[in-house]
């Protein structure tokens, strides 16, 4: 599944791109939005991650999981994760426990040992996204498939890891993250359409003799 990250946008117009996202995420960080917003958007949609990158998030991460957000995620150095985590799982809300490395991607060990702190500290998605300074860091980030402990979004950033958006879905991901044009929330994401054409080319390369 293709999930839309919306941020930087009007009330209006997020409500537009919600019509045909099935899936999508809320930069709250991102977002200049009221309580009552919030609350018209979490009851239209049901399906929503909520996503707050500023040093204060933590009373945004509650209004959304006490709305009704389908999952939070939450970085997993934020000091109020382990808050966030048993305060999200008491309401039935998810959690994406995500961890992002903007200058490189970490040898497979330390990959792993992120991914099982993850799973020790309740995510119930773990995320991972790194820089790609070589295509060996693309083949470890996609190595991760290979017996995931736990439901696994990852992926490389930049140029050189764009294919492994489209691949980590292939591999298990639940979802892969994509844009509204014009209005990335984050280095390197592709667009809905984009990200579709490089699934359906990932797709009819799989099914090559």
């Amino acid at each position: 599944m293709i999930c839309l990250s919306l941020g930087n946008m009007s009330f209006d117009a997020l409500m537009e791109h919600l019509k045909y996202a099935p899936m999508a995420e809320l930069r709250m960080d991102l977002l200049n939005l009221a309580p009552s917003h919030y609350e018209a958007i979490f009851a239209h949609h049901r399906n929503l991650i909520a996503t707050c990158r500023a040093a204060d998030a933590a009373s945004a991460y509650m209004m959304a999981i006490d709305m009704g957000a389908a999952y939070i995620d939450v970085d997993i150095a934020h000091p109020a994760a382990d808050a966030l985590v048993a305060h999200a799982r008491r309401r039935g809300c998810g959690v994406v426990l995500s961890c992002h490395n903007f200058e490189t991607t970490p040898p497979l060990r330390t990959l792993h040992a992120t991914l099982l702190l993850m799973q020790q500290r309740g995510a119930s998605v773990a995320k991972l996204a790194c820089m790609a300074r070589s295509p060996s860091h693309c083949h470890d980030m996609l190595a991760l498939y290979d017996a995931p402990a736990l439901p696994l979004v990852a992926f490389c950033m930049g140029a050189l890891g764009r294919p492994t958006r489209a691949l980590s879905l292939l591999l298990g991901a639940p979802f892969a993250y994509a844009c509204a044009p014009g209005q990335p929330t984050a280095l390197g994401q592709p667009t809905f359409d984009e990200l579709m054409r490089l699934w359906r080319g990932c797709i009819t390369k799989e099914a090559a003799p």
